[in-house]
């Protein structure tokens, strides 16, 4: 949820912004501009995109929060389908903004006060995220901060993470009987489909090798074969001969269910006990030699074993539904103006 999250990471997002965006983000505020400031003069308000209690959220600033935001996203949705997001990430963006300038303006009502030894402290840890502090200052020029630009965030961020503390703080833990009611209307959620434990030597094989050449590493493959069969540590020989990034670990793939291999070597693997060793598996990657370690049955978990998480996941949700309902509370009780052009754009 886009509230709470923002309690989490209210102190930290500045950094993010510090590493993660370009110097030649258009985005970016020019040298000595200040955010959030009263409306002064017509220029001024040309440039207001919401005016929260007096308060304005300028469109530069909205503008950096959309390139955070799909910087967020970047890597998750396809580009295609990004640029047609924009009206959805700027809505996203502005109801950002707007919630952060109303929990800053509660925590200077409430008179929260900040431990600036914590302050000082991230502050640090961010200067640390850069090879020298030349770098770091070098940067702030770039995106249009000063040092104590950077301290308020900071600061704004603690308060709004003590303010939603109390909030959350006065959320009661899910009961036994909301527990188990989840986990009974979301019990296919704990069902464990049947997974087995597999070591492999992989001999590779190219795609577009010849068939002389694939002879030949099908026969290195019988030869590790017949030295497993003659009792040879599987785990040495793995990583002696193993082609697979596995070796490194002696072969081990872990744990995996049906579907997550390919599907000679899935069904090679589930036709072993623990302790077998399969012939020769012949797949696009190569020639595999598998062995099973270990077999877990198909299975429910439990309440008994579940009632912890889903305790944790119910409470973790109701301190969500709390934080959205003072957001909303605030904003009843705010006056927030919309520049009639900007309006359309951020409903």
């Amino acid at each position: 949820m886009r509230v709470f999250r923002l309690a989490v990471v209210a102190a930290v997002a500045i950094s993010i912004s510090l590493v993660g965006c370009s110097k030649g983000d258009s985005s970016k505020k020019k040298n000595g501009a200040k955010s959030n400031v009263t409306i002064k003069n017509e220029q001024e308000a040309k440039s207001m995109a919401v005016k929260v209690n007096d308060q304005v959220i300028t469109e530069q600033e909205v503008a950096q929060e959309e390139t955070r935001l799909k910087q967020q996203l970047a890597g998750q949705v396809p580009p295609e389908q990004m640029a047609q997001m924009d009206g959805v990430i700027r809505k996203q963006a502005v109801d950002n903004l707007i919630s952060k300038v109303l929990l800053e303006q509660e925590v200077n009502k409430e008179n929260i006060e900040i431990d600036e030894k914590k302050v000082q402290d991230r502050m640090n840890e961010i200067k640390g995220q850069f090879p020298s502090e030349d770098v770091f200052n070098e940067r702030l020029k770039a995106l249009g901060l000063t040092t104590e630009d950077l301290l308020k965030d900071i600061r704004d961020g603690y308060g709004i993470e003590a303010l939603l503390d109390r909030e959350t703080g006065k959320v009661t833990d899910a009961t036994d009987s909301e527990v188990a009611a989840f986990y009974k209307e979301n019990i296919d959620q704990f069902k464990q489909p049947e997974k087995v434990r597999a070591s492999h030597i992989l001999v590779a094989v190219q795609q577009g090798e010849s068939d002389s050449s694939k002879a030949e590493k099908r026969l290195k493959a019988a030869k590790i074969l017949g030295e497993l069969k003659n009792g040879a540590n599987f785990e040495e020989l793995a990583k002696r001969y193993s082609d697979c990034p596995s070796k490194s670990k002696g072969g081990d793939l872990g744990y995996f269910e049906r579907g997550r291999m390919v599907k000679e070597f899935e069904d090679a693997a589930f036709a072993l006990k623990p302790g077998e060793l399969s012939g020769i598996v012949e797949t696009r990657f190569g020639y595999h030699i598998i062995k099973v370690t270990d077999r877990k049955p198909a299975r429910t978990i439990p309440l008994t074993e579940a009632e912890a998480d889903v305790r944790s996941y119910l409470t973790g949700e109701k301190k969500k539904q709390a934080v959205e309902d003072y957001i909303s509370k605030l904003k009843s009780e705010s006056t927030i103006e919309w520049p009639d052009s900007t309006k359309a754009q951020g409903e």
